[in-house]
């Protein structure tokens, strides 16, 4: 899973942006096997389980409490807009099933330009099967071409070779390593930062 943009990192964008968003934005993506579409309050008890599973949370915080959740949930209910200072918060529902398996976050850092932040969470009985991918490829073209962002980022921790490997095939490029820079179970892991531009959109 990738780190949640706004959970763990906070980052401060260098100048405002001028440009005002002036038409509503259709924030619910489809895809040929899912929908994702912002989280709601009726998605909290799946939103609480999928937060406090250690084989999801292993490379994003394993020790969060159920307070931190509960806290972070209130924050992604409100109507998002591209101007939103807030992060957007897919829940993402298969269509076959209508059965919610995952999230998908994105954090505009400089609304409504960006760049970009994302990160994702999926049900360990859903990883393998493309999801992730499929659902990472909708967002992507959510935020290059209706947010029009020029820039996409992710953040990894190291060892989580499945998010690194998903980066790769989605056209990411590792564009930096912060040593020993986030700290788990008492030990210290490196921050990859990977980022991916409009125009190498696949």
């Amino acid at each position: 899973m990738l780190v949640g943009p706004s959970e763990i990192r906070a980052k401060v964008a260098r100048k405002p942006c001028q440009l005002t968003w002036t038409i509503p934005v259709q924030t619910e993506l489809q895809t040929s096997r899912l929908i994702l579409r912002q989280i709601k309050r009726q998605d909290y008890s799946f939103f609480m389980s999928l937060n406090m599973m250690q084989e999801v949370m292993r490379y994003i915080d394993p020790e969060r409490s159920e307070q931190k959740n509960a806290y972070l949930f209130e924050g992604y209910l409100p109507d998002w807009t591209p101007e939103a200072r807030q992060t957007m918060m897919w829940s993402i529902e298969e269509r076959e099933s209508h059965s919610l398996i995952g999230t998908f976050c994105a954090k505009l850092q400089n609304p409504p330009l960006g760049p970009a932040e994302i990160g994702y969470r999926l049900h360990p009985g859903k990883q393998g099967h493309g999801y992730a991918r499929e659902a990472a490829k909708a967002v992507l073209h959510f935020l290059f071409l209706t947010c029009r962002t020029h820039k996409v980022t992710a953040v990894v921790t190291e060892g989580n070779m499945a998010s690194i490997k998903l980066l790769e095939k989605l056209g990411f490029s590792l564009e930096g390593v912060l040593r020993q820079q986030y700290r788990m179970a008492d030990s210290w892991f490196d921050d990859l930062h990977y980022g991916l531009m409009r125009n190498e959109l696949r």
